[in-house]
């Protein structure tokens, strides 16, 4: 199982926790723009049959991106908002 990790849970600690425990991880950063919208990139990570890792509690809400995690069969756990906010780049 390979997981794609949004940009919003950073793109260096998480991941690269993941990465160090032996998961098979691909970072936003690493496949998209930083501003790719969602509906954009979801397919695409759909069609590569990597599970979706994003604290994005809009994408359900959001029509469009709603629809984009439907119709693409997107597996996204829907990871909690952890407790502390994501990676700035500086």
């Amino acid at each position: 199982m390979e997981f794609f990790t949004d940009r919003n849970l950073g793109s260096e600690i998480f991941p690269g926790l993941l990465q160090r425990a032996g998961v098979a991880v691909h970072r936003h950063t690493d496949h998209f723009r930083d501003d790719a919208p969602d509906a954009e990139w979801l397919p695409v990570v759909a069609a590569r049959g990597w599970v979706v890792l994003s604290r994005d509690e809009a994408i359900m809400r959001n029509p469009l991106e709603r629809e984009a995690v439907l119709t693409s069969g997107a597996v996204d756990p829907s990871v909690p908002a952890p407790c502390r906010p994501p990676e700035r780049s500086v």
